[in-house]
């Protein structure tokens, strides 16, 4: 007869996550925190964009909205348009796939990696759920689908016995567990 498993307390499942909070790392608490402060100084000047806007442009509220609104898709396109690359700045000077940390990744940074590293990209297809993303998928796609195959100096690596190349092994092994 199998054990009866106790029924956790509701008031437990509530306030457990609250304190795992408490005792995260402090690595994981400066990161949010500065998130946190970085959304604040975003939404602050977009509120003193605002006020710009109504004080010294001289614009009703409805049309203070529809600029700060127009800028900020006007920020959203640029990325779109520019590429939409996860950044690499001085104080994270890693690419996407040589990252410490788990990091998410456009299919624009794919495809670089992918030209980078010496794979050929075949076939691809983006999705979003089970539809099928065809029309801008580095932003509407949720998970995509790469069919690869080796390009020539990386097959001349193979048949040389040094694939795959050094810099992706310590990579592959540990994407392994080993």
């Amino acid at each position: 007869m199998p054990e009866a498993v106790p029924k956790p307390s509701p008031l437990r499942e509530i306030v457990q996550p609250f304190i795992d909070l408490v005792h995260a790392p402090r690595a994981l608490w400066a990161v949010n925190l500065s998130s946190l402060v970085e959304g604040f100084v975003y939404f602050g000047m977009l509120a003193n964009l605002t006020f710009y806007f109504n004080e010294y442009g001289r614009l009703a509220d409805q049309p203070t909205g529809w600029m700060v609104g127009l800028l900020t898709a006007g920020i959203t396109i640029c990325m779109l348009f520019f590429g939409g690359r996860a950044p690499m700045t001085p104080s994270l000077p890693y690419h996407w796939y040589d990252t410490p940390n788990v990091r998410f990744l456009s299919i624009s940074d794919f495809r670089s990696f992918c030209r980078d590293k010496g794979f050929v990209v075949e076939r691809a297809r983006f999705l979003n759920g089970e539809k099928e993303i065809r029309f801008w998928p580095n932003l509407r796609a949720l998970g995509a689908i790469f069919l690869l195959s080796v390009g020539e100096s990386l097959e001349a690596g193979r048949e040389q016995g040094t694939f795959p190349p050094e810099d992706m092994r310590s990579g592959i092994s540990e994407g392994l567990g080993k």
